[in-house]
């Protein structure tokens, strides 16, 4: 029993480790920077430059993570929680598209409609990633994400548009100073036996 408990210990420290490299929050600040510029820039070929964040995101745990903390395969229970985000990430993304749609189709949805939808869509999949993920910052980020859509979609002043662009530079510079820690705390030549020695 006590074997099983120090596993679930080193599991659960290697997972928290592995989000200590600041990439998430870099990806949300891309992510929210990407959508506040989309508001003012109104050409198709921009949407494609959306999978950019995620692309990096991928990059960076490929080049800078693993090299310094090595592969870890994670128990079943943190497999699952990782499919219950990428089920929830999957059906925000069909909503989403159904909605575009229909109102490129038909007519647009009030203004307080779709406030709610992408406010409540927001919270929505980043409250299921912070709480499956155990990474409490999505709590704050998807509240911020939330929040600017619902400003953009009310208000939709240029001035008020620019909160997705405060949020997404606040996130960015979030994650840059814990990648500039976890560059410190970790170097290249390092491995899971540091984080099993903290």
């Amino acid at each position: 029993m006590k074997t099983d408990s120090y596993l679930k210990q080193i599991e659960k420290k290697s997972w928290t480790v592995y989000f200590q490299d600041g990439l998430w929050d870099i990806y949300m600040g891309l992510l929210m920077l990407m959508i506040g510029i989309n508001t003012f820039v109104d050409n198709e070929w921009y949407s494609w430059l959306m999978i950019a964040p995620i692309l990096l995101t991928i990059l960076g745990k490929r080049f800078i993570t693993t090299p310094r903390l090595g592969r870890v395969r994670f128990g079943s229970e943190r497999q699952k929680k990782r499919i219950a985000v990428l089920i929830v990430i999957a059906l925000a993304v069909i909503c989403g598209t159904i909605i575009a749609v229909f109102s490129a189709n038909g007519d647009p949805l009030p203004k307080a409609a779709a406030a709610a939808i992408f406010g409540i869509s927001a919270l929505l999949v980043f409250g299921s990633m912070a709480y499956f993920l155990d990474y409490k910052r999505f709590y704050i980020y998807g509240l911020m994400l939330a929040t600017a859509f619902v400003l953009d979609i009310l208000i939709n002043e240029p001035l008020v548009n620019t909160s997705f662009l405060v949020f997404g530079a606040v996130a960015i510079l979030v994650g840059l100073a814990m990648l500039k820690l976890f560059l410190r705390k970790y170097p290249k030549e390092s491995n899971m036996q540091h984080i099993e020695k903290e």
